[in-house]
């Protein structure tokens, strides 16, 4: 339970206070004062479905996929095999996204180095300007930062607001499209306050889908549904 129960502030001239009562969790609750110096009779309430009352930002991230990437095939340390040099350093790749899916969906997570981004023309970062001291490591899977990330079924939120491993359901402000449910299983830096990043798994192919089924959305509904 995350249950919180205050006073909204004095009493006014007839000894009457005003109670804020927050919960996630729905169901029939009875309120008692302990207190012996305080009057009061015990107050059944129904809460029901637990929809946040703001509405929420929804957009999508991926991780990379070497099956978008068309450079050479190279071999790097700590890495089995060879992959294609822009899907272990490139602006499009593992250290941009942070891990990426390989050809032989084997998962690769870039751990820092490579002595930060070369430019092209145009100014937009398009590889590791240091490849050979970039660290990477295979992995079991996409992490996040309290569970495993699955395509269409995790999200990273704000713990503060949703908390961490719990599950939500999402629709559109007017219902008129589902999202679905899904679990609370990772954060990051830029999502604060009624923000909710979607795993939406590799790659372009996973960007697609989300824009076809509509893509981001705004003003979203949220239901907290447990854990």
């Amino acid at each position: 339970m995350n249950d919180s129960v205050r006073v909204a502030g004095p009493t006014d001239s007839n000894g009457c206070a005003m109670i804020i009562l927050e919960s996630r969790e729905p169901g029939d609750l009875t309120l008692s004062i302990a207190d012996e110096d305080i009057t009061s009779v015990p107050l059944r309430i129904t809460l029901k479905e637990a929809w946040y009352e703001s509405g929420f930002h929804i957009t999508h991230y991926i991780i990379a996929d070497e099956r978008d990437a068309h450079g050479p095939m190279v071999q790097a340390r700590d890495v089995s095999g060879s992959h294609r040099q822009d899907f272990l350093y490139g602006a499009g790749g593992v250290p941009m996204q942070g891990t990426g899916e390989t050809l032989d969906h084997r998962f690769i997570r870039w751990n820092g180095g490579g002595g930060g981004w070369h430019h092209n023309a145009a100014g937009n970062p398009d590889i590791l300007n240091n490849p050979a001291q970039a660290r990477l490591s295979e992995t079991d899977a996409a992490h996040g930062r309290f569970a495993d990330v699955v395509a269409n079924r995790s999200i990273a939120v704000d713990p503060t607001v949703i908390p961490p491993r719990s599950r939500v359901y999402i629709t559109s402000g007017n219902g008129s499209r589902v999202v679905g449910e899904r679990s609370a299983d990772d954060t990051g830096g830029g999502i604060r306050g009624a923000h909710i990043d979607h795993f939406s798994g590799p790659g372009s192919a996973a960007t697609r889908a989300w824009q076809a089924s509509g893509g981001d959305l705004q003003n979203a509904r949220v239901k907290f549904l447990g854990y």
